[in-house]
């Protein structure tokens, strides 16, 4: 399947390279320059035990690419998704708004029929409020959301990711799960 997950800090880099190395056809995006360079040369944004590696061999088996321009990610691709660090202020509280936004900006490069997968944490309902923005901006097209919620640990996420006890998938009942079903068993075929 081809996939452009959206953030490359922690989770978006150890979702990419671990999409990849289970056969995926991977595009990161990320909006800062220096982050898609270092990770082009094979250097994780982040330290995580083993990240480089899976990234560098991602690269070779031409399975990993990055970019900073919308212009590059493929328009055949089947699923977005979204990795982005939700920044939270000295309380704690989340600003979905950045989120929601940068959001915006990729779905108006995407066409009709892919499947968004929002890891970013989020607070409860903010799908629904993405799910309505979407529907006023980009009423020509049709996107379906589910939210996956992060489940890594620091120093642990790629063991974590391949290797998860449980995944977790939040849908619209009327969803067709076939594409999202077969998604989630190349991660884990135990479950």
């Amino acid at each position: 399947m081809k996939i452009c997950v959206y953030g490359l800090s922690h989770l978006g880099s150890v979702t990419s390279a671990c999409l990849a190395s289970l056969g995926h056809q991977v595009i990161s995006f990320d909006d800062n320059k220096t982050t898609v360079k270092k990770i082009k040369s094979g250097v994780a944004p982040i330290f995580e035990t083993g990240l480089d590696h899976l990234i560098a061999t991602g690269i070779k088996n031409k399975k990993l690419s990055f970019t900073n321009e919308y212009e590059d990610i493929p328009k055949d691709i089947d699923f977005a998704w979204i990795a982005i660090d939700t920044p939270v202020n000295d309380e704690d509280i989340a600003d979905i708004n950045y989120v929601v936004s940068k959001i915006m900006q990729l779905l108006r490069y995407m066409e009709s029929g892919i499947t968004v997968i929002i890891s970013s944490q989020l607070p409860i309902g903010s799908i629904s409020k993405i799910e309505e923005l979407t529907k006023s901006q980009f009423p020509e097209k049709e996107f379906d959301f589910v939210s996956s919620p992060e489940n890594l640990r620091l120093g642990n996420a790629i063991k974590i990711f391949l290797e998860p006890d449980r995944i977790i998938i939040g849908h619209r009942e009327d969803y067709n799960k076939n594409k999202l079903t077969k998604l989630f068993r190349s991660i884990s075929k135990n479950l």
